[in-house]
């Protein structure tokens, strides 16, 4: 995890903002903060499969650490 104080401003990154997950994040210069999204699931009909996107806003000094985002892999798919 990398110290909140090198954090990009300029770009998307994964951020550490005190949840037991990760969430996609960047600097929302308008508002002065952290903008951040996670997608969520709720139960629907006794299954799991009610997901969304959750979005707000984070004080800067919320940020605990953070990490790139990974670069997407192309896969191929087998016959």
């Amino acid at each position: 995890m990398n110290p909140p104080n090198t954090a990009p401003k300029d770009k998307p990154f994964l951020g550490n903002f005190g949840y037991p997950w990760l969430q996609m994040a960047t600097w929302n210069d308008v508002s002065m903060k952290w903008s951040v999204a996670s997608m969520e699931v709720g139960l629907y009909e006794g299954n799991w499969t009610d997901t969304y996107w959750e979005t707000g806003l984070e004080p800067e000094l919320s940020l605990l650490g953070w990490l790139p985002i990974p670069p997407i892999t192309p896969t191929t798919t087998q016959p």
